[in-house]
């Protein structure tokens, strides 16, 4: 009788055990299921990415899904565009809120349009099981993505602008300086690294307030238009996020101020016009959008399809000028054109 007793305490024992292990929160359990998914997809079979902008419709958005979509098809992955109609981080948050509770998302390339509002919605992403990549533009804290891959780190970038500015102003003149939103993280790096080369390099340039589009071109046109009627002496505008050098290069034309030159973000195709223009001095300093939609399609591929790891010191293939810093993956390689160069390129 005694083992009996026995026997029915352990069985007791058993089930209660197994019993908890099936009531683990949904969360966790979720986890464990994307990881033997991603497992059984190695070979890159069956992957779904979710590429999302931080607004739809810009066209710099729209060209490095254009570009991403094409590896993406080529390499045999699914590769899904979904973004916010408007640039509110909020309406990010929700559509990540919507991809886990959908639970088929492998992986999301994302462009934040807010570096600290993103956070804690990327992480309970990743607790879900799925692999966050952020692009363009990266978040505060690196322990919510797994990598940031960017053409140039923003230091070289605003460093480059900085240079620029400074050489075509020969040292002396004033500024405006125009960004996308100050919550960008990319950008006000970008901006710092601006600012600090004309104020250590460049001290006679006076550089204006900085204005914000906001991604907006009709409102980056009316405040450049600000700028140029509140500074009779302005010399240059500087516009560090597009699509605010079509709208600047609209205003100069418009104002007949065609000596204030006009200097920034924007892609070859959509700015060739004003670059063109008769009287107007157009230049811009952006990167290979093409490039980094694509390459950040197949750094993706490389990490869920064949379990590739990007360490400190480590180059991307086929681009020897490229690094990898921590997390961080760049290409090291910043683009500036005119009207002279302009139609070398095509995106």
């Amino acid at each position: 009788m005694k083992k009996g007793k026995q026997l029915t305490a352990v069985i007791l024992a058993f089930v209660l055990v197994f019993g908890l292990a099936g009531c683990t929160r949904g969360g966790a359990e979720k986890k464990e299921d994307k990881t033997s998914s991603s497992e059984s997809k190695k070979n890159g079979d069956d992957l779904k990415v979710v590429m999302m902008p931080k607004v739809m419709g810009m066209p710099i958005f729209e060209s490095y899904y254009n570009s991403a979509k094409e590896q993406a098809d080529e390499l045999g992955i699914t590769l899904d565009y979904i973004g916010p109609s408007e640039l509110d981080a909020s309406k990010q948050v929700n559509l990540v809120q919507d991809l886990i509770s959908g639970g088929d998302t492998d992986a999301l390339l994302i462009c934040p349009a807010d570096g600290e509002a993103l956070v804690p919605v990327l992480k309970e992403a990743m607790d879900a099981g799925i692999h966050v990549y952020t692009w363009d533009d990266d978040v505060v804290d690196e322990s919510a993505r797994e990598y940031f891959i960017n053409m140039c780190s923003d230091k070289i970038y605003g460093e480059q602008m900085g240079k620029t500015v400074g050489e075509m102003l020969k040292g002396k003149g004033k500024i405006g300086v125009v960004n996308g939103n100050m919550t960008a993280t990319s950008l006000t790096l970008k901006e710092e690294a601006l600012q600090d080369v004309l104020k250590n390099e460049y001290p006679d340039i006076k550089v204006m307030p900085t204005v914000y589009h906001g991604g907006d071109q009709q409102k980056a046109y009316a405040l450049c238009q600000d700028l140029l009627t509140a500074n009779p002496d302005l010399d240059l505008i500087a516009v560090i996020a597009t699509p605010g050098l079509l709208g600047a290069a609209q205003a100069v034309d418009a104002s007949g101020r065609n000596e204030v030159i006009v200097y920034g973000a924007e892609q070859p195709n959509n700015i060739k016009e004003y670059m063109k223009k008769d009287g107007l001095e157009v230049v811009g300093c952006l990167w290979d959008v093409m490039t980094l939609g694509k390459e950040a399609v197949n750094i993706v591929y490389s990490c869920l399809a064949d379990g590739k790891e990007y360490k400190e010191g480590d180059t991307v293939e086929g681009y020897p000028e490229s690094s990898v810093e921590g997390t961080n993956i760049t290409f090291n390689a910043v683009l500036e054109f005119d009207k002279d160069t302009v139609d070398d390129y095509n995106f």
